[in-house]
């Protein structure tokens, strides 16, 4: 039982490397933890609403904009509307 506590002890120890890692490389392009979630949820799944951004983020959707334009001032998104813009939807 005990080898189990240690091996997950481990891995714990190791994912904190991997994270820490990651956010580094985020700073290094100067996103906020946000911003990075974003680029993450859309790299998962493209064509997003931003609703479903701000939701995944744990932000109101209401302030959301501010966000998606700051990332879209870095070129890492561009913002299309979609079929759904005739219910006044974005997409991405």
């Amino acid at each position: 039982m005990q080898s189990t506590w240690i091996a997950t002890c481990k891995s714990l120890v190791e994912l904190e490397v991997l994270i820490r890692a990651k956010l580094e490389a985020f700073t290094d392009t100067h996103l906020t933890i946000t911003q990075a979630y974003v680029l993450q949820a859309l790299y998962f799944e493209d064509g997003q609403k931003p609703s479903a951004l701000a939701k995944y983020t744990g932000r109101e959707a209401t302030s959301f904009t501010p966000v998606l334009d700051a990332i879209e001032t870095l070129d890492l998104i561009r913002r299309k509307i979609g079929v759904a813009a005739i219910n006044d939807k974005i997409k991405f």
